[in-house]
């Protein structure tokens, strides 16, 4: 590229992937140029290892009809990894002689009806403000600050059909090229009569100096060469008519130039074809229209036209000198011819040129950075001691696009090139893209890609595919072979045969007499095993006769039960070990068989009114995912037991849009479920038992439930409420009480659950008293003691707004135990959230680990939590804040015996 660069950077070796600034340093142009290099040359690799050369299926390059003219579809192209587009004016297709960037291409016409082979030529081109006044920038006062480059693609043409290009189209040319900075003398010293020579002190100076082949053209059936070079890169460059002062001045040769002329580099055929390349002149004389280009015009140092054939210097100047071959060969322009290698003396430097069996392409440039620094004359700039460089570039790639037949006409794509030139994005790749490489003929009748390979293989017959019988089979008592011997008779081979014949002989007589079957002892210590059942004997035999033996003799007395099963408790004993067995022990149940009854959405209260139709003893359902709406009151009562379970209070859940609903049994269980009161119902469910078990239960009051007890869990059994289970449950009252308990008289645990709301707990007293609301302190209550049968009462790992003991009266008087607690017998109240007044009443009370909270500032009452026993042991508590005080009483005969320990209640 023809631009004001101080040096070029080699990217190649040492194999640099990239450029970084250091800090405080300065920036060049070349470090800039090095990294747009790298980052081209990574892309460009990066392609060429996945694409290589082609086009793709959608926006490539392709060529159209054929003719003297053809036309050419513009697009993207893929040459070598290097990515290039081939610009029209428009959407349509344009002629091959019509290409924008490729003006001097000799018409087909030319070729004088033989075949022809179109090929495109890729190759990057130089753009400077000249070119491009787009990049002069209006706020710097028209000044440029960098160029560009554009990546052509010519579509040219070559007599012949080639398969390959020939080797005149080399990627570039090969002639080394070596330079030596002069050691520049002068005559004999006139002071120094026995000097014949001195030598003159000149300073090297830095510049980048370039040498380019100009053209290489044939005259008279003759190779010719062209060479110019430049001292500054060949980058001094104007407008003819806006050339500052001075510029057509001096000892320089002028080239004249346009865009056209520009993009020429590269060979055309035929290699007779003229190409209006830029015009070089030693004097500034614009050319007419008809001499060539004149838009623009380049400076350089000088030029020289050499025969290649004759190897004799046509012409050429340097600086003003005229180069000659006669004479000192120490004089500037003088110019040595000896066997292919050419010498040549410029102001500067010292050329060596090797041009026998060397190939020259138009644009082929060499480039040599020059500097004073660490330089002294004859040093080599280019080269070593020896060998030359051969040509930076311009570098040229090429790809054969199609052939023309001697009468015009396109030859059609074969189907290596059709997926070259129409390759489809990976998402889109299809068995017709991948090529196939033909390694059996008549398996693959000659295809060319996956997709006919395996369209051939629709075409093979099972009679062209060999098959020899395997022998004896190791370790097999019964073999499908033995077995088909015997169905098949004769039908069956003996030995080698076909793929058809074995399957024929399969389809025709395959079955299960002729497939064998091995039964395994499965016995189990559950029960008897469906085989044992069955009768079947241990033994190799054919599949048919085990088929017969369970289709003929199977039934419900010979199926077994599944013992690992969860199954209920009435078919959990012995006597049901088959499925008959089963059923009968279900017909004998009240409910008429079946453990639960299972529930659909939608449901429930049609089953309700069912079930309490039928006075049944249990009821059993199991509620099915979903709502399932309750609208009006339906008491639930059973003799023995409800048991109504869910798939989990997010999945099944009871929607009551009525006020009270009430269970009633001896037993009840409710486990899994979600109960939520309907928008404005003050509801409260009613659970009466002797035995209550509640889990995995969460309970929603609705807005206004502020009045009742959102849940009462109470028993009108004699003995009483023996056993209460609450575990892993929410009640969510939304304000008012969410839980109201009557008398335990066994056993309770309350464990883990979430309560938002109060709770209220009363051991069958006389005259209830919240120790919260009244004053107990300051005021003396009177009446009846009730005593309390034994029991114990569990309260752990709950978060409860607030609980509330209500006791008989008369129970405390200045602030100590009036007479003994009647409440249980043991009540533990261990590691639970309380909300602040909450009361607990025992007459032997456990309190550890609890939390308090709800309480701060004005609001704080003087009592933050009730402890009321016979015998009391608290410890290990916390408040918040800390201050807030607990109100304990023990009963004064056992008050000697306490263990009492308040840390912070």
């Amino acid at each position: 590229m023809k631009t004001q660069t101080s040096h070029t950077t080699p990217i190649d070796n040492p194999g640099y992937s990239g450029v970084y600034q250091q800090q405080g340093r300065m920036i060049t142009d070349a470090d800039w140029n090095a990294l747009t290099d790298i980052e081209k040359q990574r892309l460009v690799s990066a392609l060429r290892d996945a694409i290589a050369s082609g086009a793709p299926r959608q926006g490539g390059l392709a060529i159209g009809s054929g003719g003297d003219d053809p036309l050419i579809e513009p697009g993207i192209l893929y040459v070598d990894g290097v990515p290039a587009r081939l610009q029209g004016e428009s959407s349509k297709p344009i002629p091959l002689s019509g290409q924008p960037d490729c003006a001097a291409l000799p018409r087909l016409e030319n070729r004088g009806g033989q075949p022809a082979t179109l090929f495109a030529d890729v190759w990057e081109l130089g753009v400077t403000a000249l070119e491009d006044p787009e990049l002069m920038d209006p706020a710097l006062h028209g000044a440029d600050s960098t160029t560009r480059t554009r990546t052509l693609v010519q579509v040219k043409w070559i007599p012949g059909e080639w398969e390959t290009l020939p080797d005149v189209l080399a990627e570039r040319g090969s002639a080394p090229l070596t330079l030596t900075l002069r050691k520049i003398v002068v005559g004999d010293d006139p002071c120094d009569p026995c000097a014949s020579e001195m030598d003159l002190d000149e300073r090297i100076g830095n510049y980048l100096f370039r040498v380019e082949v100009h053209d290489v053209f044939i005259k008279d059936a003759e190779r010719h060469l062209v060479l110019k070079w430049s001292r500054d890169n060949g980058a001094e460059a104007h407008e003819v008519e806006h050339a500052p002062p001075g510029f057509n001045q001096g000892h320089w040769v002028w080239e004249f130039y346009d865009a056209d002329s520009e993009k020429t580099a590269g060979l055309y055929f035929p290699e007779d074809h003229p190409v209006q390349r830029g015009v070089l002149k030693t004097e500034f004389t614009v050319p007419d229209a008809s001499e060539g280009p004149h838009h623009f015009v380049r400076q350089w140092d000088g030029y020289l036209v050499l025969n290649l054939d004759t190897q004799t210097l046509e012409e050429g100047q340097d600086r003003g000198t005229r180069l000659h071959t006669s004479g000192s060969s120490d004089a500037h322009g003088w110019v040595g011819l000896d066997d292919g290698h050419l010498t040549l003396n410029s102001e500067l430097l010292e050329f060596q040129l090797t041009h026998k069996d060397q190939h020259f392409l138009p644009g082929d440039y060499w480039q040599a950075a020059v500097r004073e620094t660490v330089h002294n004359s004859g040093d080599r700039v280019l080269g070593s001691a020896g060998e030359g460089e051969a040509p930076l570039g311009v570098r040229h790639h090429y790809l054969i696009l199609g052939h023309l037949n001697a009468d015009g006409t396109l030859v059609e794509h074969d189907d290596a090139e059709r997926r070259r030139f129409a390759f489809p994005p990976l998402t889109d790749l299809k068995a017709s893209d991948v090529g196939f490489t033909q390694q059996c003929e008549n398996l693959y009748h000659n295809a060319e890609n996956v997709q006919q390979a395996l369209d051939a293989l629709c075409d093979i017959g099972a009679e062209d595919i060999a098959y020899r019988l395997p022998d004896a089979c190791e370790d097999q008592d019964l073999t499908p072979r033995e077995l088909l011997e015997k169905v098949a008779d004769d039908q069956w081979p003996k030995d080698k045969t076909t793929v058809e014949t074995l399957l024929d002989t399969l389809l025709c007589h395959f079955n299960s007499d002729a497939l064998p079957h091995t039964l395994k002892d499965c016995k189990s210590e559950e029960g008897p095993s469906y085989r044992e059942l069955l009768k079947l004997e241990k033994k190799h035999q054919p599949t048919s006769d085990v088929l017969n033996q369970i289709l003929c003799e199977t039934t419900a007395q010979r199926i077994p039960l599944d013992r690992e099963a969860e199954l209920c408790e009435e078919l959990k004993r012995a006597e049901a070990q088959t499925v008959q067995e089963a059923l009968n022990v279900l017909c004998r149940r009240d409910t008429g068989g079946g453990c639960a009854r299972v529930v659909e959405p939608g449901q429930l209260e049609g089953v309700l009114r069912d079930v309490m139709a039928s006075n049944a003893e249990h009821i059993w359902l199991c509620l099915k995912p979903g709502e399932h709406p309750i609208t009006g009151d339906i008491p639930v009562s059973a003799k023995k037991l409800i048991r109504i379970t869910g798939a989990g209070y997010h999945a099944s859940q009871i929607r009551m849009t009525f006020r009270e609903w009430g269970l009633k049994a001896p037993e009840i269980y409710l486990v899994d479920l979600s109960i939520q009161f309907g928008d404005n119902v003050r509801g409260t469910i009613e659970i009466d038992g002797a035995d209550v078990t509640m889990e995995r239960l969460q309970i929603q009051g609705s807005e206004r439930q502020d009045e009742g007890p959102m849940l009462r869990i109470l028993s009108s059994h004699s003995g009483g409420l023996n056993s209460l289970f609450l575990n892993n449950s929410r009640l969510l009252a939304r304000g008012g009480t969410a839980l109201f308990l009557e008398h335990v008289s066994q056993r309770a645990l309350i464990q883990n659950n979430y309560i938002a709301g109060e709770v209220h707990y009363s051991h069958s007293i006389s005259k209830q008293v919240d120790p919260h609301t009244q004053n107990i302190r300051s005021n003396r209550i009177e009446g009846d003691r009730v005593e309390g049968k034994d029991s114990a009462f569990i309260i752990e790992n709950n978060t409860v707004q607030r609980w509330v003991s209500l006791m008989e009266s008369g129970l405390v008087r200045r602030g100590a135990l009036s007479q003994p607690v009647s409440g249980p017998v043991t009540l533990a109240v261990n590691q639970n959230s309380l909300g602040v007044g909450s009361s607990f009443i025992g007459q032997r009370l456990n309190a550890y680990g609890n939390q308090l909270f709800g309480a701060s500032g004005n609001d704080q009452p003087e009592t933050a939590v009730w402890l009321i026993a016979n015998q009391l042991i608290a410890t290990g508590h916390m408040g918040d804040p800390p201050s807030l005080v607990g109100r304990f009483s023990a009963f004064r005969h056992s008050l000697d015996n306490n263990l009492l320990d308040f840390k912070q209640l």
